[in-house]
């Protein structure tokens, strides 16, 4: 059957069932689909499609340039380029932006400030989420759009890292992964000369079809948000072979196709899914696949991310010795960063920075920032820390933490620390188990520590092996380059008995221990060295040893009899003093008790 005007009517399938059955469709394996996204998508993140700039902003910019004695805008403009009617405004934007800007440099200033600032709308948040799905299903967009909003979604609201090919000399490497989600802008980036007019859109770069047909091989094709007039890609799809796209294509629009697109729809027998709005959609396909919220917890970690990284810059200026080039500037730039940061931060700055040298300035600032901010989960556990880690004082401590915790019962990093406390101060561990649980849940503010810290529970005192290996796994991928882990995870795997494991990991953390890295930290990685590596490595083992308990680094409340008693077991020579230095490095007796040792006192 063929309609008046001799085209074949398109299959018609409403915008729910189309979600549902996209849920269907990809429980089954290697059932994978790409989405062409046009500019019909970005409308809602606050740019312009096709037909709105052309008719409320181009014409009438170039009517009073060209025409500026003619009254009405339409009837100059149909007199100006023949055939034109407002409801087709969306075919002439190549030729209507290139009367208007006269060449590429002009072009690419109007699209990069129409793209600028703008920030991904709710369809590209679920978008985003879609294409993260384990099995990479939908990893792949392509878009005819200049814009970064699909790429910035991925950034924003998923863990993903997208690779974008937004320039032909990147075409080699569109290859699509299981994994990683691909963007492909066709047309090119807001920032590097994007093709316009017809003669730049009317065949695609050579490098970018070729990859681009064979990536269409073996999925079914989705578009959305685009208007079908860009010759270029219709030329591309032309050249698929029958076979190509056998989980067939699908047209999402409020308006049946027309263009230069419809003759290969009908001819590839196509699905015209009735929907008009890009969010709407990606709202229905959400509520099919119950796809997740984006993490406000995510952009907690980048802001916490960042004051960390600055305490540990700001802790280190403060350490620099007097004489060293640039240390007045460096500490006076540091001087008026900490007072521009927002409320409560600058005052924990300013407190952090004399805990040790003055603990009792220290406990002031902490309390009269409590005065001002008595809410603020952050000063209120760090204000915890302090009294657990500086003054010893466990029970104003423990309440501390708990205040911290009823002003924000989510915030992963305070319950993690509350379950570090009742795990070594208060000995209890289904409390402990509790609160650990508890931070997971919330989603971590800081994964690798949380995951260490639960890992070395549960070896140590829930004494599950596997689990604790699969939490210190998780930790050094979070965070390969801290030093605290990766101690953590070589003294596990060294108590294991397995070597193989613990040494490299030992060598990895001695390798990645900093001036900033808790002093402790050495303490504990020169023991485990001296515990369990070969016996002709053993001697310097000691001497670094005792040059960093000599210099006052000790770890409190650290457990070291799993590793004493695997060293009591592969017949280490040194048990008695293996005991008294872990006593030393726990605090519990004084540096003096090694004396009578031989090996210390020719270390």
């Amino acid at each position: 059957m063929t309609e008046a005007n001799g085209s074949k009517p398109l299959r018609k399938m409403p915008a729910p069932e189309f979600a549902r059955r996209l849920r269907e469709w990809t429980c089954a394996e290697d059932q994978r689909f790409a989405f062409l996204l046009g500019a019909g998508c970005s409308v809602s993140s606050g740019i312009p499609a096709s037909a709105e700039l052309v008719k409320k902003h181009w014409l009438p910019r170039l009517h009073k340039i060209l025409a500026p004695g003619r009254e009405n805008t339409e009837d100059w403009a149909r007199d100006e380029f023949p055939g034109y009617e407002p409801q087709n405004a969306a075919a002439f934007y190549g030729p209507v932006m290139e009367k208007l800007f006269l060449n590429p440099e002009n072009r690419q200033r109007e699209i990069e400030s129409l793209c600028d600032g703008k920030f991904p709308g709710f369809g590209y948040a679920c978008l985003s989420r879609l294409m993260m799905l384990e099995g990479g299903c939908f990893n792949v967009a392509l878009t005819t759009n200049f814009d970064d909003m699909i790429a910035d979604a991925l950034y924003l609201f998923t863990p993903g890292r997208p690779l974008v090919i937004h320039h032909e000399s990147l075409a080699s490497y569109i290859r699509p992964t299981r994994m990683r989600p691909l963007v492909v802008k066709m047309h090119g980036d807001h920032r590097l000369t994007p093709l316009n007019t017809e003669a730049e859109t009317g065949t695609l770069k050579a490098g970018i079809e070729k990859q681009v047909r064979s990536l269409l091989y073996d999925r079914g094709l989705v578009f959305i948000g685009y208007g079908g007039n860009d010759n270029g890609i219709v030329q591309m799809l032309r050249t698929l072979p029958q076979e190509a796209l056998p989980l067939g294509v699908f047209w999402v629009s409020g308006t049946e196709p027309q263009g230069v697109i419809r003759p290969w729809l009908e001819q590839r027998d196509s699905w015209w899914v009735e929907s008009g709005d890009f969010d709407e959609l990606m709202l229905l396909v959400r509520d099919a696949f119950d796809l997740p919220h984006p993490e406000e917890a995510r952009f907690k970690q980048v802001f916490a991310g960042y004051f960390k990284k600055y305490e540990t810059l700001s802790k280190k200026i403060a350490e620099r010795p007097e004489g060293k080039p640039d240390t007045a500037a460096l500490r006076e730039a540091a001087q008026k960063t900490d007072e521009t940061f927002p409320n409560w931060y600058a005052l924990y700055l300013e407190a952090k920075r004399i805990e040790e040298s003055d603990p009792d300035g220290a406990d002031r600032i902490y309390r009269e920032g409590l005065e001002r901010f008595p809410s603020s989960p952050d000063l209120l556990g760090a204000y915890a820390i302090f009294l657990d880690d500086v003054r010893k004082d466990a029970d104003r401590a423990e309440e501390y933490y708990q205040r911290a915790i009823e002003a924000d019962p989510k915030r992963a990093e305070n319950l993690s620390n509350y379950a570090v406390f009742l795990k070594n101060f208060r000995k209890d561990p289904d409390r402990a188990e509790e609160f650990y649980r508890r931070a997971l849940a919330a989603g971590p503010d800081n994964p690798s520590i949380l995951f260490s810290n639960y890992a070395v529970f549960l070896g140590s005192i829930r004494q599950d092996a596997d689990q604790a290996e699969a939490f210190f796994r998780r930790a050094v991928k979070a965070d390969p380059d801290n030093a605290n882990i990766l101690s953590n995870c070589a003294g596990f795997f060294l108590a294991q008995g397995r070597p193989a494991d613990g040494l490299p990991a030992l060598t990895a953390a001695l390798e990645k221990v900093s001036p900033e890295t808790k002093k402790g930290v050495l303490a504990e990685c020169w023991f485990y060295a001296f515990a369990h590596r070969p016996e002709d490595q053993r001697a310097a083992a000691l001497s670094e040893l005792k040059k960093v308990l000599s210099g006052g680094a000790r770890s409190l409340d650290w457990d070291f009899a799993p590793n004493i008693d695997r060293a009591r077991q592969d017949g280490h020579p040194d048990i008695e003093w293996l005991e008294k230095l872990a006593d030393v490095i726990n605090e519990k007796a004084d540096i003096s008790v090694l004396d009578e040792w031989d090996k210390w006192k020719s270390a």
